[in-house]
């Protein structure tokens, strides 16, 4: 079934590439694409940036173990056995951290989230 599929996809006509700065002529005439601008206005980027600067307070004032635990983890995006083995922990030990650390950041962030609701 996998190769039937993958084989109808190999005798598909491959789409035409075209460039979104060039108009396509069309029975109606020219049309030219419009690419939405997904940037962020200036009140969402002073909010981010305030609370960028609110979560990095917060997660100054845990303790090491848990701020580095929270940081591989959440920001950084590594496994529980990457951050086990940097840390010199095992797997427990590391659970353990990132539930307390995420507790504690989440009570140090909460009276800042409240404003938000």
């Amino acid at each position: 079934m996998s190769n039937v599929f993958i084989d109808k996809l190999r005798r598909k006509p491959k789409a035409a590439i075209r460039s979104l700065d060039q108009p396509v002529t069309t029975s109606e005439g020219e049309v030219q694409f419009d690419v939405a601008d997904t940037a962020s206005g200036p009140e969402e980027t002073v909010l981010s940036r305030e609370m960028d600067s609110r979560i990095q307070a917060a997660l100054d004032t845990l303790p090491e173990v848990f701020r580095l635990t929270v940081i591989y983890a959440d920001i950084e995006g590594l496994s529980y056995e990457e951050i086990a083995e940097a840390t010199d922990t095992n797997i427990g030990t590391v659970r353990s951290r990132l539930h307390r650390g995420r507790r504690l950041l989440r009570n140090k962030l909460k009276a800042y989230a409240s404003q938000f609701v």
